[in-house]
């Protein structure tokens, strides 16, 4: 789990931080290869418990829709056909992937959800990880980049330049899942919920009775039972990418999972990033490009994106005391 919603008194490293009281709903479903969670504040617990299940169902309908590990998905049919011709593509899918490929250009391609053919080369997939030949990471180049995707707008089709190109939402499919959950619970008029993809990204309607927030705790990379940040959520969303035990060793040496596209390797200098965005489907996404490109990179990109915020935990001598890099908020 990389953030965590603080339930119990935690320590933070300086002194104790605020927690959250009970919800009055806590309703889970696993989905996306983690638990889905929706909590809510509210005097109607039978209504609000059919209103969370009904939200759940969304996200299980969309990992049906999303998964590229799931034969009959939209997505795995994208993956076997559009290099051969025009698919036609669901339009909220279809705006998932123009959203994607905008994120694409903002982020300079760190974030790339063609990226497969790199994650298949790493052996990632298998979760074993393998140092690939460097002819292995250039033919896989050579099929990675939304620029080889063509999306036509006017007949809503997606085609692949080159064959052996795959889509991989992984790095914006539980953040959109959760954006779609709290469309449907706010359509109910729920005023105080969270929805939480297992750790990864979170989002926040209204706030606890009482609080200025939900109180979510960036976790210590070296204690996951500590919190190094504490961030009050409420209208928005935090994402974190990166975590210790995802961390391979491959031939002596660790590697970070996630890749950086632009050069087909691991991307360096980051232990765990986290963005704060007024959507999970940005904050997912965005978690993942302030992990490959860095503080000075995620500073520059809050300058022309001031509704977004970070906190970024840089690689670090392993005596020293955890460095924490918080970016647009208060005076940062």
């Amino acid at each position: 789990m990389y953030a965590r919603l603080l339930s119990t008194s935690a320590d933070s490293g300086d002194a104790a931080i605020p927690t959250n009281p009970a919800p009055d709903v806590s309703v889970s479903q696993p989905a996306m290869g983690t638990l889905f969670e929706i909590l809510i504040y509210g005097a109607d617990a039978t209504n609000l418990s059919a209103a969370a299940r009904q939200a759940l169902a969304l996200i299980v309908e969309l990992d049906n829709q999303l998964s590229r590990w799931k034969e009959g998905s939209e997505i795995s049919y994208i993956n076997r056909h559009a290099a051969e011709e025009p698919v036609r593509v669901e339009p909220q899918l279809f705006d998932l992937l123009l959203r994607s490929r905008e994120l694409w250009r903002e982020t300079g391609g760190a974030f790339d959800i063609t990226v497969a053919p790199l994650v298949k080369a790493w052996g990632f997939y298998k979760k074993e990880g393998r140092l690939p030949p460097q002819k292995e990471i250039e033919a896989a180049l050579q099929i990675v980049g939304m620029n080889r995707v063509r999306l036509d707008e006017d007949a809503g089709t997606i085609r692949f330049d080159k064959p052996g190109m795959e889509l991989d939402l992984g790095g914006i499919g539980k953040g959109f899942a959760v954006d779609r959950a709290v469309e449907f619970l706010r359509s109910c008029k729920i005023e105080a919920a969270l929805v939480n993809s297992g750790g990864s990204s979170l989002y926040a309607i209204g706030s606890p009775p009482g609080q200025d927030g939900w109180h979510i705790g960036i976790r210590d990379p070296r204690d996951e039972e500590k919190s190094v940040a504490v961030i009050a959520l409420r209208d928005g969303s935090i994402s974190t990418s990166g975590a210790p035990e995802k961390v391979l060793e491959i031939e002596g040496k660790p590697y970070s999972h996630i890749l950086d596209p632009r050069t087909g390797f691991p991307a360096k200098g980051m232990v765990s990033a986290s963005a704060v965005a007024p959507s999970a489907t940005d904050s997912d996404a965005l978690s993942t490009s302030f992990y490959v490109l860095g503080a000075d990179w995620t500073r520059a990109y809050y300058k022309k994106h001031a509704e977004v915020k970070a906190v970024l935990i840089p690689e670090q001598a392993s005596e020293a005391k955890v460095k924490v890099l918080t970016i647009n908020f208060n005076s940062n």
